[in-house]
């Protein structure tokens, strides 16, 4: 079973496949892991493609029916494996469904330690939605820069995001959290 990373899976589901091991793909959502022909790879979630059309059309009906029309969309998006697909599939279902324009997308690297540069410029956009595609460490660090900034959205959706559904980032950062 695993990983939780899409580029460690890439790599010990080309392990399994060559030792010809059962690999169950528990987390990791990149398309290109079972896209492979592997005889020894199998996923049990949804991939990246299909996460972000549900996704996207889940956000899409929520800002209709609150009444919105060409509500202003920003992607920001960690830069491995992961990050680059959802990125891409998020890009691609905002384009055929027509209830958001982006007004950019900005991957960034995961190890960052600030984001004020990335967060100023995400404030510089005014936009309405804010698409955020990271891990735990780096998300905590954006939504710390976007509060320092003062930076409003009518909608911050994590898509995959493990921070911003996870207990401990309540726990730990409760004002940030609300």
């Amino acid at each position: 079973l695993g990983a939780f990373q899409s580029a460690v899976t890439f790599v010990t589901t080309q392990v399994a496949e060559r030792e010809k091991i059962p690999h169950l793909v528990s987390v990791a959502v990149a398309d290109d892991i079972t896209k492979r022909g592997f005889q020894y790879t199998w996923r049990q979630q949804p991939n990246s493609e299909t996460m972000a059309k549900l996704g996207i059309a889940s956000v899409a009906e929520l800002v209709k029916g609150a009444g919105g029309q060409n509500n202003k969309a920003v992607i920001v998006h960690e830069d491995t494996l992961q990050g680059v697909t959802m990125g891409k599939y998020m890009q691609e279902a905002i384009q055929a469904g027509g209830a958001l324009n982006i007004m950019d997308v900005l991957p960034y690297k995961a190890t960052a330690s600030d984001f004020t540069t990335e967060a100023s410029r995400v404030k510089s956009l005014n936009a309405d939605v804010f698409l955020i595609n990271g891990y735990y460490g780096d998300t905590v660090l954006w939504m710390k820069a976007l509060r320092d900034l003062q930076v409003n959205f009518k909608a911050i959706v994590g898509l995959p995001n493990p921070a911003l559904s996870n207990p401990k980032f309540v726990n730990d950062e409760p004002k940030l959290a609300e």
